[in-house]
């Protein structure tokens, strides 16, 4: 998996209580997800810890503009318990679908909170390497 900086939006960021992603991804003229498939990745950093029972929605939305004013919720997983949230855990996330306005970021609503540990990083990912054994098997190559 390839990433960089302008295709962050947590790098190991805490996340305790409900808030966006560090950063913000500009899609030129929303055309981020347009074409090829611009898969987008949460992985937990450090387990999540909490009083309660506390749950963590991991939502990606879309705005006109950077300040998120109006933001539009494009996907958003279920409730995932802060048991799941261990380090090394991938939220399933979907690809960025094709109706993106100009900005997307990634939100995240802690309910029963607050949490009191837990971290994440989370991007899009430019080249998702697949099973490289298998394509050498398959072409008889290594």
């Amino acid at each position: 998996m390839m990433m960089d900086y302008e295709t962050e939006f947590s790098d190991n960021q805490a996340i305790t209580v409900s808030a966006p992603s560090d950063h913000v991804i500009k899609s030129v003229e929303g055309r981020l997800g347009e074409g090829e498939p611009v898969e987008v990745f949460a992985e937990i950093g450090e387990d999540f810890a909490a009083v309660g029972a506390a749950t963590l929605v991991v939502g990606i939305e879309t705005d006109d503009n950077e300040g998120f004013a109006s933001p539009t919720t494009v996907y958003q997983t279920g409730a995932i318990s802060k048991d799941t949230l261990k380090a090394g855990y991938k939220i399933p996330l979907p690809p960025l679908p094709d109706n993106l306005e100009e900005f997307v970021r990634l939100y995240f609503t802690v309910a029963t909170g607050p949490m009191t540990a837990g971290k994440i990083d989370a991007g899009l990912v430019l080249d998702k390497t697949n099973n490289i054994h298998g394509f050498a098997n398959q072409y008889g190559q290594l």
